[in-house]
């Protein structure tokens, strides 16, 4: 039986060696983000808790700077599911990133959003063969802007992007480790 959210200890974000301590939440399980003030910002499962906490971190800089989380060694979503609701239900109020701020705690970074309208149209209307390298040069601009913005925050972990889904226009964490597959009943 997995505990009460708040059971389980509260752990930062980045480690005193500027490590993000997540390798042993590789694996399928439940999480809790919460900002500096240790205010809970979402209430989420995955298949990879650790890569999509460092995915939050890079979507939400400003507001994962703590997390709580269960691995599940045998899961299925409706487990997961129900676990969250659990865990929701012992809130006072929903988490903004459940609530009316889903969208912005969505684990793909599209850097079409953030680019402005001159740009956006140049690209959507560049050439097939031009289209990917405007996106790729679109989204290596934004990963160096967040990888500053992290380093003034004291990360000095390597985080490697997806070549391929730069080409998209998308910053998506790349995985040495395939992630696993949630079991529906």
């Amino acid at each position: 039986m997995t505990p009460a959210l708040n059971e389980l200890p509260l752990q930062p974000f980045v480690d005193a060696e500027g490590q993000l301590p997540l390798a042993e939440l590789e694996g399928i399980g439940i999480y809790a983000i919460y900002d500096r003030d240790r205010q809970l910002q979402l209430i989420h499962y995955s298949r990879n808790v650790s890569l999509s906490l460092q995915q939050h971190l890079l979507r939400q800089p400003d507001r994962c700077y703590w997390f709580r989380a269960q691995r599940c060694d045998r899961p299925d979503r409706q487990q997961l599911e129900t676990l969250q609701q659990a865990w929701l239900a012992e809130q006072l109020q929903v988490p903004p990133g459940n609530g009316d701020q889903a969208a912005d705690w969505e684990p793909r970074l599209d850097v079409r959003q953030w680019l402005p309208e001159s740009e956006l149209t140049a690209i959507l209307t560049a050439s097939d063969f031009e289209q990917p390298q405007l996106l790729k040069a679109a989204a290596r601009r934004w990963e160096t802007e967040l990888l500053a913005q992290l380093t003034a925050r004291g990360v000095r972990q390597s985080l490697r992007f997806d070549p391929k889904q730069k080409e998209l226009g998308r910053l998506t964490l790349k995985s040495d480790r395939p992630t696993v597959s949630v079991i529906t009943p």
